[in-house]
């Protein structure tokens, strides 16, 4: 597999792709197992969690790790209502891994469940990227994580919206545009 032994592509191509995550099952996987939601530029691709658990563990600081809107054009979306998610970093809005203007669209919407994470929450990353992160119920766990939680990290234009729910950040600061590369 070109993005990684084990890794789960949500729409890698242009059109519409839709994954479901029910109750009682299980996804699991090791290292370079990252979650891409719109691998391909033209993408509409979303990911529904419903309840089950999800164990992913690539390496802490792999970019791929969990993207919703990966790459240019692409339009990504991921909906937690319930289960729990073990991942190393989230990165919604991420445009691919530079810092080139992109129009790419990831948005998160959370009204149940558990995430839990040790590494970076990227919201809405890079230039161009656009990220609405919305958390209405449910938990993420992002205590004493190695990396801050980050909006619009090297320019990108992103929103997190707690209407409900949780957010345990202790330990990281909540940061906003803190990359060096961001020129805006």
């Amino acid at each position: 597999n070109a993005q990684g032994q084990g890794a789960i592509t949500i729409g890698t191509g242009t059109g519409n792709t839709v994954m479901k995550i029910l109750p009682g099952t299980m996804l699991t996987g090791g290292l370079g197992a990252g979650i891409r939601i719109c691998n391909s530029g033209g993408s509409r691709s979303a990911l529904y969690m419903t309840g089950g658990t999800v164990n992913r563990s690539p390496k802490t600081g792999d970019d791929l790790a969990f993207t919703v809107g990966k790459n240019a054009g692409s339009y990504g979306y991921f909906n937690m209502s319930g289960g729990e998610m073990n991942i190393t970093r989230i990165q919604p809005g991420q445009s691919g891994t530079t810092s080139t203007g992109s129009n790419t669209v990831g948005n998160v919407r959370m009204t149940g469940g558990t995430i839990t994470l040790p590494d970076y929450i990227l919201i809405a990353r890079s230039i161009g990227s656009q990220c609405a992160f919305t958390v209405d119920g449910g938990t993420i766990y992002h205590t004493n994580a190695l990396n801050n939680l980050s909006i619009g990290y090297e320019g990108g234009r992103g929103e997190l919206n707690l209407t409900g729910g949780t957010i345990e950040n202790y330990g990281r600061p909540l940061a906003v545009r803190q990359s060096l590369n961001n020129s805006t």
